[in-house]
């Protein structure tokens, strides 16, 4: 996905935010590295694929895997039907 260079500042920066208060960083970053914005463009650079039903993070730029518990069924039918207000909706009717 491309961003704007606006789009990529504020997301950069929320995130250096989160790694400065404590939030666990989600690479391997070099040692001595302790600059939250260095450690957020990095994260940023890297590409992740997320599989919520089965469990599975995938780093496109490296090739590592992480495993998870999965979502349940539930929590899944909500990211489905678009969110909690709209599951919630459709429910009500």
């Amino acid at each position: 996905m491309k961003y704007t260079r606006f789009e990529k500042a504020r997301i950069i920066g929320a995130r250096a935010l989160q790694v400065s208060l404590g939030a666990p960083v989600l690479l391997e970053i070099p040692e001595g590295m302790i600059d939250p914005i260095t450690i957020s463009q990095l994260e940023f650079d890297n590409v992740a694929l997320i599989n919520l039903e089965k469990g599975v993070l995938i780093n496109e730029s490296n090739g590592r895997t992480a495993k998870f518990e999965p979502l349940p069924d539930f929590l899944l039918s909500i990211l489905k039907e678009g969110g909690l207000v709209p599951y919630t909706a459709k429910r009500l009717r």
